[in-house]
């Protein structure tokens, strides 16, 4: 298939990166004549990319929405964000902080660098800290959509999972039609509330949502789904896991 004749392509290029380091661009030549978004051949190319290219999964984790006070108008504010950008990127937390900490100084209202730094926060283990660079960047834009989907992540790590659960509802709040708050909730009731059902309903909602948007992180709901699908046949449950999928009007002659 054309699916598989592609793959085989990109496992071939991705075996040979891995063996050479030195290798930076490797080109791949393919013609696709029908339209491709929708189809299983699509979706193959999409799960595999997902699974296995970091620039694919650095390209969907970036975006962000932008207002007002997103980004600085200071030249020497910008100039230490992007300093704090580059040891970011190269796990250098510390030296990240300090960046992004004396970004803030001379501009106190940039919310993008406090969200980075609740970020080099949170890789650092300083939960209450993150929590409260986020919470400053909401007093800044109260829409912000990285600092509402990385509170309740905070709240995870910390396994104060009903906080991390009121504040994925905070997300929806604010942005109805995002996957993320699903895709949450999801993930908690699934492996640390243990209501499987609860979980899945969650799932099933964020991943038609990252379809409708055309998102790639539909992989991960899928793989959810898929494990939801595992232990709810341990439990001779097969039947609700069945329901629930037709209830949120996934077709599953199709998908499983």
């Amino acid at each position: 298939t054309k699916a598989n004749n592609l793959l085989s392509k990109l496992t071939a290029a991705y075996n040979k990166a891995k063996e050479d380091p030195e290798v930076k661009n490797i080109n791949i030549t393919y013609n696709a004549s029908e339209k491709a978004y929708g189809t299983p051949f699509y979706f193959e190319v999409e799960r595999y990319l997902m699974n296995h290219c970091e620039q694919m999964q650095l390209l969907v984790a970036s975006n962000d929405y932008i207002f007002p006070n997103s980004i600085s108008n200071n030249v020497r504010a910008l100039e230490y964000y992007s300093m704090g950008q580059e040891f970011f990127k190269n796990k250098q937390y510390a030296s990240a902080e300090k960046a992004y900490k004396s970004a803030i100084e001379i501009d106190p209202i940039f919310s993008f660098a406090w969200d980075n730094l609740g970020l080099t926060y949170r890789w650092q283990e300083k939960f209450d800290l993150a929590l409260e660079a986020y919470n400053n960047s909401l007093m800044l834009e109260p829409n912000g959509f990285m600092p509402l989907q990385n509170i309740p992540i905070v709240y995870e790590l910390m396994e104060e999972y009903d906080r991390a659960l009121t504040a994925y509802q905070n997300i929806t709040a604010v942005y109805p039609n995002s996957a993320e708050a699903d895709y949450g909730a999801g993930r908690i009731y699934v492996f640390f509330k243990n209501d499987l059902e609860k979980g899945l309903d969650h799932l099933c909602k964020a991943y038609l949502n990252y379809i409708s948007t055309n998102s790639p992180y539909r992989v991960d709901a899928e793989q959810l789904i898929n494990y939801v699908h595992a232990e709810l046949d341990k439990q001779h449950k097969k039947e609700v896991f069945y329901k629930i999928l037709k209830q949120n009007n996934i077709d599953v002659n199709e998908e499983y």
